[in-house]
């Protein structure tokens, strides 16, 4: 499904496991703007194999303004065992058009391992690897998870039992979002209130109350 673009906040595409059972090992990134458009956009490529997540590679794309398609594929790329991608957009320069929609799908490329841009510049070395970690009841304090330096919060998830009104998530001090009575509240990814916007990083507390559990995926 095509992700609206936003400034100001890192936007994310997913391909997930469940989705498409089996290994994913090509992609492809499409991104679709008003022919107008002036702006760039950086890509971070994210690939999941099995206990493992990786930055595959980055790059700033292109612009209609400067020559490009509207809609076109901006970038392949292929990683043996692969299950699972993401690419992570973020405004780069330029003013977005009325409509910028980043998608990302299964390809029949299968070239050579690594992202492979079709336009713009790469950023970077390729397979940056980085060990994908989750938390869960137990490594809180009192219902306080310090996520320490050095790790990225890509996820957090949180549930509430059935008659329960009062359970709320807090990330670093900031307002309380409730989570629904007998329902989970999800943060894919969660922005960072410090900044209001950007990627989570630690050293950050996350602040669980009156939640049955919950769980907080990070990359170390």
């Amino acid at each position: 499904m095509a992700v609206p673009l936003r400034q100001g906040v890192p936007n994310f595409a997913k391909l997930e496991p469940r989705e498409l059972p089996g290994e994913i090992p090509s992609v492809c990134v499409m991104l679709s703007q008003d022919p107008a458009s002036d702006a760039r956009w950086r890509l971070r490529l994210m690939v999941q194999t099995e206990g493992n997540h990786a930055e595959l590679g980055q790059m700033v794309t292109a612009a209609p303004s400067a020559g490009a398609s509207p809609s076109r594929v901006v970038l392949e790329a292929t990683c043996p065992g692969a299950i699972g991608w993401a690419v992570i957009a973020e405004h780069f320069d330029g003013t977005p058009g009325g409509s910028e929609l980043l998608d990302i799908a299964a390809s029949r490329c299968c070239g050579d391992s690594g992202v492979q841009p079709l336009e713009g510049f790469s950023i970077g070395s390729a397979l940056a690897t980085r060990a994908f970690g989750t938390y869960a009841p137990g490594d809180d304090v009192a219902g306080v998870l310090s996520v320490p330096a050095g790790e990225e919060v890509i996820g957090i998830a949180a549930f509430a039992a059935a008659g329960t009104a009062t359970a709320t998530v807090q990330i670093a001090g900031d307002t309380p979002v409730p989570v629904p009575d007998g329902g989970a509240l999800e943060l894919d990814p969660p922005l960072d209130p410090r900044t209001h916007a950007g990627t989570l990083r630690g050293p950050v507390a996350i602040t669980f109350t009156d939640c049955e559990g919950f769980a907080v995926e990070v990359l170390r």
